[in-house]
């Protein structure tokens, strides 16, 4: 199997759906973290922010070549653009998703560090990209890197529940916690359909949670 077919995450038809799900939450919470930032000017929801809706921006490119994939359209497309290549054009499009989530969460990993150098989160983001695109199993990679940076994220967030424990907090660690278990469930079980499944239903349990401490937060 070639490289570029490799780096393509699988696509059942389901998953169109699951992901501008997560698209459309992780959109609500980039804007309510906006509107915390232009309230109280706090860098870490910028940087909030601009993690989820590079996550957003990821799913939904995500989603649209799964569904063009699904349908075949993606073959009109590459005639009429004059692409020869359709794998190539598939290929790009899910090295965008992956470029954008990685992207996405390490903006967010950024956020609990307590080192605020910008050059962090640089370097982290070009040594990932360099390490999925050098690999052999791209997916496998991309899926490892994710789940490492979430894991480290739902530790802050676990220990942040600790010491405030709130509902909200609460919500947040049980969030990225089952974040960081579908990505370590799609490293082994990206191309078998019944488990992938699985692993959205734990991404999608993530954003609901999220999506639940929106509307706590926001009664307030």
């Amino acid at each position: 199997m070639s490289h570029a077919a490799l780096i393509m995450t699988p696509s059942f038809g389901f998953d169109v759906v699951f992901e501008l799900i997560f698209a459309v939450i992780a959109v609500i919470i980039a804007i309510y973290a906006c509107r915390i930032f232009i309230i109280s000017r706090q860098e870490r929801s910028r940087l909030f922010a601009v993690g989820f809706f590079m996550v957003a921006a990821a799913y939904v490119i995500e989603s649209v070549i799964n569904f063009l994939i699904i349908f075949k359209l993606n073959e009109n497309i590459c005639t009429a653009l004059k692409v020869n290549s359709i794998v190539a054009f598939n290929m790009f499009g899910h090295l965008a998703h992956a470029v954008l989530m990685t992207s996405g969460v390490i903006v967010l990993l950024y956020t609990t560090l307590s080192s605020h150098e910008g050059k962090v989160a640089w370097l982290l983001l070009i040594t990932s990209l360099i390490a999925i695109l050098a690999n052999p199993m791209p997916i496998n990679i991309f899926y490892l890197l994710i789940s490492i940076f979430l894991v480290f994220i739902s530790a802050f967030y676990v220990r942040n529940h600790i010491k405030r424990k709130k509902a909200t907090t609460l919500l947040v660690a049980a969030g990225f916690i089952l974040w960081a278990l579908s990505n370590i469930h799609f490293i082994f079980t990206a191309h078998h359909e019944a488990f992938y499944i699985a692993g959205h239903f734990l991404e999608l349990g993530a954003y609901l949670a999220f999506l639940a401490n929106f509307f706590m937060v926001h009664k307030k």
